[in-house]
């Protein structure tokens, strides 16, 4: 299969081109063929589609529309347009896209005339021409991307044919693109090199006449809309036309001007080329090439563009190789100078230094140069104005040091930094660390593909131990190279350790630690070095990847106000990320040096307290989120577990729902690092799970609320806190017998629970062991047994003054009653509970009692009941933050509104539903027999 956009987005599957219905279809396709082979997001698709207020069901849409797609292409299995976490991609090989084979053959052909092979250049270019069918994405609703993809290709369109006319000049059929150059002119007037090729085809074909007054319209037209005189290179054109006797040939005098061939050219006048090669390993990052080539190649665009990110990313080699990349773009010169911003050893150069480095570059004798800063940086910006200059300024310090640094606004900026310079009014470019597959690329310029193919999985681990960052992938493929015998499991081995990866991570001059270590002193120079140095330290100590204001206040010490400063100087120095807002992040190797630099600086004591003031601010935070979500699970905890040990400010449901989806990725790291030692630690791991097990439960995280309660199982043997062991047992009990439908270990769990509470003497206990051993007799269809317990949990917790318990064994009654066909008496347990739930209000257990009420009215026909109380249950469901239970209220009422021949709604409710389970990672729902809340009930703590 093929495809296009270069022109309207179509297909072929033969000999013929087939279109996709709809313009945001064909939108939504072109932006996956950019993407080919990688995921787009359905977030991102959404974007681009609506990028100011999307629609509620722009999800949906997205689904529509691909299924649209797959439809036009007969791709009904999912085959071509793949459904990935999250999003689509188009699996298709990039040659079938014709604008990936039309850069292909700009690529070779430009290369080819660069080397003087005319022939090859003009077959290649010609045929990335040929590709052209009109504007790009001309029948596609329009879009951010695809606008900037169109002027992308627009511009390598024109550089294709400029460099086709080359070709033929090159190859002596002058007279045949005269007429051709004369049109290319007319839609571009302002391109100096058509006029300077349509002067050398004039020249070259005996009209010399016609070539002079092709300059003197060239200078009028560039005159009149600019206000500027043509360029360097068209003056020398016409200097060597003027002059030109024909004695040596016609055209090798003004092609000799043109590409500034002297033999002996004046080492003043000859324009500045001073780029470095760079160090040659370079793999990747095309995403990146490709938005920063636009940045600075678009008339339209900033003119300055400052690369940014952590030490060791790789922002001076992917700056390097695209100066070269681009670098016939600006004939004027190339300017490069590191400004030594992030070397331990020298110190940054002073801006008049760079001036007058850049001003004997432009042929200014020494004793000419302005010794002050100002007057150099005005003489700077008269000798490169009207000049197509490119200046790559590395490793800059601050906007300070780059400010007076700026030439003309002819010229381009790029800009290397370790820290953020907003101030400097360019464009921004924060380059993350490689992907897996660009790593892996990396690795293979290095070591040799075969190498790395025929261990891939081993290379896989290298490079993800490195982070993808390409100074540790770098280092690690030298040492590779330089030991051939070595099998890269020796290595990635070696890389496991945390305490010695840094250690592995150098060779030669080359080491990871000392580039952290550069950026680290940094913060000495900064005002508020103090806080920065402690964040930094202190964030070292977690074993968890996100960090927040709240825990770094109470890691430090500091005050909330303080710590958030120094995050935001680290975030400014690019030692940590912001994926979000109040939330920070650092990359592994960053943590591993600041691990480092806590344990020499921070005492066993200090540490040891640090961790224990951020598990405790879990905690204060986990009983407020239980108090305001689950008061079931509040009063599952004892006395001693509900007292915190400092203050969360949580206040509201809302906050709750946002504290846990927040710090949901913390939770089961956080616990797991208390729950290794023993103590004060080890206590709050065991009062952390109990108080988060009910809150996650309900927003639908049954994982996350099983994992935190197998880790902290050991912890409460050890402790023989025989009321925490069981409880955690019942948890567990559930977790296998509804998660893994493992029911001999949930019943081994929910003997275990019995046997503590009977040895306890907790009747209560007894009775909620009892309760969900009756529950999974039900699930096993052993009815007499299940109702046998049920009936005495009831009896024992309502004489015992228990009535949130109750609530929830009522429910499960009703459940058992509608098992064995008697919904009457089902119904009146979930009123009943109902009824109990909004005395308590107890919002949780009324959505229940309210959902199962519902399903029973409608499996009596009465669909206006079921209706009003599906309605009911889904307010309370939302209310509490229940996703799952929510999900299975939609999908019930699409069902119901599927069966009432209300096609709309009941699609409606059943893709909210899909869209709600797949955001949870869950499966998503396909027996309407069996949604959520059908079958799954409260998880006892």
């Amino acid at each position: 299969m093929w495809f296009r956009y270069l022109g309207r987005v179509e297909f072929r599957t033969d000999i013929n081109w087939y279109p996709i219905p709809g313009p945001r279809p064909r939108a939504l396709l072109a932006l996956l063929m950019l993407d080919a082979g990688r995921v787009v997001s359905v977030d991102r698709l959404v974007l681009e589609l609506w990028p100011g207020r999307p629609p509620a069901s722009a999800a949906v849409l997205i689904r529509n529309y691909v299924l649209q797609c797959r439809r036009a292409l007969g791709d009904r299995e999912g085959k071509v347009i793949a459904t990935s976490a999250g999003g689509y991609e188009l699996r298709c090989p990039p040659e079938s896209i014709d604008g990936v084979q039309f850069e292909t053959q700009i690529t070779e052909g430009l290369a080819a005339l660069d080397r003087g092979e005319a022939e090859e250049a003009e077959r290649r270019l010609s045929a990335a021409l040929s590709l052209w069918d009109g504007e790009p994405f001309m029948d596609a609703a329009p879009t951010a991307s695809l606008t900037a993809m169109t002027h992308r290709f627009t511009e390598l369109r024109q550089l294709a044919a400029e460099g086709h006319v080359e070709a033929r000049l090159l190859l002596g059929r002058h007279t045949e693109i005269v007429v051709e150059l004369r049109t290319l002119l007319a839609q571009h007037p302002l391109r100096e090199r058509l006029w300077g090729q349509l002067m050398r085809a004039l020249h070259a074909a005996g009209r010399r006449a016609e070539a002079l007054d092709a300059y003197r319209e060239a200078r009028s037209v560039i005159t009149e809309e600019l206000g500027l005189e043509p360029c360097g290179e068209l003056q020398a054109l016409h200097q060597a036309i003027l002059t030109d006797d024909g004695s040596s040939g016609q055209e090798e005098g003004a092609s000799r001007a043109v590409a500034g061939l002297a033999e002996d050219p004046d080492p003043v006048s000859a324009p500045p080329n001073e780029i470095f090669r760079g160090s040659g390993v370079f793999a990747g990052r095309q995403a990146d090439v490709n938005r920063l080539e636009h940045l600075l190649l678009d008339p339209e665009g900033p003119g300055i563009v400052v690369i940014d990110g952590v030490g060791g990313v790789g922002k001076s080699e992917l700056a390097t190789y695209l100066a070269h990349r681009i670098s016939r773009h600006f004939p004027d010169g190339l300017f490069y100078v590191d400004l030594q911003g992030s070397s331990r050893c020298l110190k940054p150069l002073e801006p008049t230094d760079v001036l007058g480095r850049m001003l004997r570059s432009l042929g200014v004798a020494t004793h000419a140069v302005p010794p002050e800063e100002a007057e150099a940086a005005a003489r700077f910006r008269s000798l490169t104005a009207n000049r197509r200059m490119l200046l790559l300024l590395d490793n800059a310090v601050d906007s300070a040091q780059v400010r007076p640094l700026m030439p003309a606004k002819s010229c381009s900026v790029l800009v290397t930094s370790r820290r953020t310079l907003p101030a400097l009014g360019g464009a921004v470019h924060h380059l993350q660390p490689m992907s897996e597959e660009e790593s892996l690329a990396l690795l293979s310029s290095v070591v040799s593909a075969e190498r790395i193919a025929a261990e891939r999985e081993q290379a896989v681990r290298i490079a993800r131990l490195c982070g993808g960052l390409p100074l540790a992938l770098t280092i690690a493929a030298a040492r590779l190279a330089s030991r051939p015998a070595w099998p890269l499991r020796f290595l990635a081995d070696k890389l496991m350790s945390k305490h010695h990866r840094l250690d592995e991570l150098k060779v030669d001059d080359l080491e990871v630690r000392t580039s952290f270590a550069t950026s680290r002193q940094e913060l000495d120079n900064d005002p508020r070095s103090e806080e920065l140095v402690k964040v930094f330290r202190h964030m070292g100590l977690p074993h968890w990847p996100e960090i927040t204001v709240p825990v770094a206040a109470a890691l430090t010490g500091l005050p909330q106000r303080r710590s958030e400063e120094g995050l935001e100087g680290l975030l400014d120095a690019r030692l940590v990320d912001s994926p979000r807002p109040h939330h920070y992040l650092m990359h592994d190797l960053v943590r591993l040096f600041a691990t480092e630099e806590a344990r020499s600086h921070l005492s066993d004591r200090e540490r040891h307290e640090a961790l224990l003031r951020a598990f405790q601010y879990y905690h204060a935070a986990a009983l407020q989120v239980t108090e305001l979500l689950d008061p079931l699970n509040l009063r599952w905890l004892h006395e001693d577990e509900r007292r915190p040990y400092t203050a969360a400010e949580i206040y509201t449901p809302a906050d709750a729902l946002a504290w846990l989806d927040d710090h949901r990725r913390n939770l089961v790291p956080v616990v797991r690092q208390a729950a290794i030692v023993p103590g004060s630690h080890e206590t709050l791991a065991v009062q952390l799970a109990a108080a988060l097990t009910g809150p996650l439960r309900i927003r639908g995280y049954l994982q996350d609320c099983c994992a935190l309660n197998q880790i902290i199982l050991p912890a409460t043997a050890r402790r023989e806190t025989i009321h925490a062991e069981a409880r955690t047992h019942l948890v567990l009990s559930h977790c296998h017998g509804l998660g893994d439908q493992d029911t001999e270990r949930a019943l081994g769990h929910i003997a275990r629970a019995q046997a503590l509470y009977r040895a306890a003497e907790d009747t209560t206990g007894e009775a909620r062991a009892m309760l969900e051993w009756g529950s999974l007799l039900v699930r096993e269809e052993r009815y007499d047994e299940a109702a046998d317990r049920l009936l005495r949990s009831i009896a024992i917790l309502r004489s015992a003054g228990e009535p949130y318990d109750e609530v929830l064994a009522l429910h499960r009654l009703g459940l058992l009653e509608e098992r064995i066909g008697d919904t009457p008496a089902a119904m009146d347990n979930y009123r009943r509970g109902a009824w109990l739930s909004q005395d308590l209000g107890y919002r949780h257990g009324g959505y229940y009692h309210l959902a199962s009420l519902a399903r029973a009215h409608y499996r009596n026909g009465d669909h206006d009941q079921a209706v009003r109380r599906y309605e009911q249950a889904l307010l309370l469901a939302r209310e509490v933050g229940d996703r799952h239970g929510e999900a299975g209220l939609l999908w019930d009422l699409g069902r119901l509104f599927h069966e009432l021949a209300r096609g709309d709604r009941a699609r409606t409710y059943r893709h909210q539903a899909l869209d709600i389970m797949a955001s949870m990672g869950t499966l998503p729902l396909t027996s309407p027999e069996a949604p959520p809340t059908s079958s799954n009930t409260p998880c006892h703590r």
